[in-house]
Formats: C-alpha cells, sequence, structure tokens
C-alpha cells in the first residue's frame, strides 16, 4: 500500500512513476505471497483515511459500498473484533450509526 501511495503522490510531480512488485497483482481480492501481513487485521486511523479520501477522491465511498464499516465520530466503543474464537471490544455488539 505505501508504494502505490507513493507512486500517486509522485504522479504529481513526475510524468512517469514505476513500481517493481514481486508477486502478480490478482483479478479480486485474495492474499498475496509477498504482502507478509496481508491476512493481518487492518484499520485507517481518521488522518490515514482523510489522506487517502484527498489522494484518491471516492475512495472512501466505494470502500462503505463495498461494506467496510466506517466510525466517523471519535467512539471506539462501537469497535470490536473477532477472529476465530477470540474476541474484544463489547460484550454485546451495539449497533453503529450508519
Amino acid at each position: 500500500m505505501a508504494d502505490l501511495l507513493a507512486a500517486r503522490v509522485l504522479g504529481e510531480f513526475y510524468e512517469t512513476a514505476a513500481l517493481v512488485e514481486r508477486d502478480r497483482l490478482p483479478n479480486g481480492a485474495a492474499q498475496r505471497q509477498g504482502v507478509l501481513k496481508g491476512r493481518h487485521f487492518h484499520a485507517l486511523s481518521i488522518g490515514g483515511s482523510h489522506v487517502l479520501g484527498r489522494l484518491f477522491p471516492g475512495l472512501l465511498d466505494e470502500l462503505v459500498a463495498d461494506d467496510a464499516t466506517m466510525y466517523d465520530d471519535g467512539n471506539l466503543a462501537w469497535v470490536s473484533l473477532r477472529v476465530g474464537t477470540s474476541s474484544t471490544g463489547p460484550a454485546r455488539s451495539p449497533t453503529p450509526p450508519r
């Protein structure tokens, strides 16, 4: 992701930017062998989401349309995570505002 963001920013200053990836990009959502932490839980901070929204207009709306959950009120009490039999967050998941 850092490579793609760097290429996006460099595109404002240079005519071309080249990225060299160690494995082929899949056609859809899939785990990639060269992305060591690709299976880990990921989240964007509010600052990170603002930067991505500026660099890629419409991206955040696309993520929400593809079922990403966005909490923009700063209340982390809504956040819960379940991986297998382990979980963190509220004992009873409240229905977050959309």
